[in-house]
C-alpha cells in the first residue's frame, strides 16, 4: 500500500463489513519532513469526511521534522509540540460534545 487512499480503503473494510472508519470523530496529526505531513492530511481528510466522519481540521497539527522533536516512544520535551497536540485534543473534545447531524 503505497498511497494514503489505499490505506483508507483497507481501514474502512476492517472488520469485514464493519466499516471501522465510518461515523467517527477523527483528528489527523502528522509529523513528517519539512512540511510536517500537510499533504497527507490534505489527501486523507476529505476522503474520511466523505465517508461520514467528522474530521477535526482545526487547529492543524503538522509537526515539521517530527523525527527530531518526538522520541520513538511518543514522548517529547518540545513545548510547541505539546501545545499543538493539546490544542487538537481540545478541538476533538469539542467535536465529541456536538450533536451528530444527519
Amino acid at each position: 500500500m503505497s498511497h494514503p487512499e489505499e490505506w483508507v480503503k483497507w481501514l474502512i473494510s476492517r472488520p469485514f463489513g464493519g466499516q471501522a472508519l465510518v461515523g467517527k470523530v477523527i483528528a489527523l496529526l502528522t509529523s513528517a519532513g519539512k512540511g510536517g505531513g500537510s499533504k497527507v492530511q490534505e489527501a486523507i481528510g476529505p476522503i474520511l469526511g466523505l465517508l461520514g466522519n467528522r474530521v477535526v481540521v482545526e487547529p492543524p497539527v503538522n509537526i515539521v521534522l517530527g523525527m527530531n522533536r518526538i522520541q520513538a516512544d511518543g514522548s517529547t520535551s518540545d513545548p510547541d509540540v505539546e501545545a499543538a497536540v493539546l490544542a487538537k485534543l481540545d478541538a476533538v473534545l469539542q467535536a465529541l460534545r456536538q450533536p451528530v447531524v444527519g
